[in-house]
């Protein structure tokens, strides 16, 4: 019993993703632009974008960290420019949570931080929002959640098809 409440634990600390979406009116596209605005985003974890959309989509992403350099706008302009992209994925970090503390066994893991995020989608020619959806994740995932996640979310709501 003991070790099954250690692997429960474990799967809600490092397994959970839960989204939580509204979608609109979707319009046809084929290019996209995925933006992660997000308080620690790299381009490693931008690039995982570009492996899990369907492949008849071509897919461009970037990171901006909150403490870039080059503004998000000038970078965004460069990116639409080189990818030709007609719709834009935007994930955003609105809110660190709060901190907590668990127990995994006999271990105590102290202040961990829980994220949320927002994510919507938006046609560049009409600037209209056409999906938008809340991501929760679990303090060990922190922000760089699996992409797939929000991939099959997509499908699921029939933004995205294959």
């Amino acid at each position: 019993m003991k070790k099954l409440c250690i692997y429960f634990s474990l799967f809600l600390l490092f397994g959970c993703v839960s989204v939580r979406s509204n979608v609109g009116a979707v319009p046809s596209f084929s290019k996209i632009l995925v933006i992660l605005k997000m308080n620690h985003a790299n381009d490693d974890h931008a690039n995982k974008y570009l492996w899990v959309f369907p492949k008849k989509y071509d897919v461009c992403a970037i990171a901006h960290d909150t403490i870039s350099i080059v503004s998000l706008k000038e970078r965004t302009d460069q990116w639409l420019n080189q990818c030709q992209s007609e719709a834009i994925l935007t994930i955003t970090t609105q809110q660190v949570g709060f901190y907590q503390s668990y127990f995994i066994g006999d271990s105590y893991v102290p202040n961990e931080r829980n994220y949320e995020m927002f994510a919507e989608m938006r046609l560049l020619a009409d600037n209209k929002v056409f999906w938008k959806s809340k991501i929760h994740t679990s303090p060990l995932t922190g922000e760089t959640f699996n992409p797939k996640r929000i991939v099959d979310q997509l499908k699921l709501d029939g933004v995205l098809s294959e």
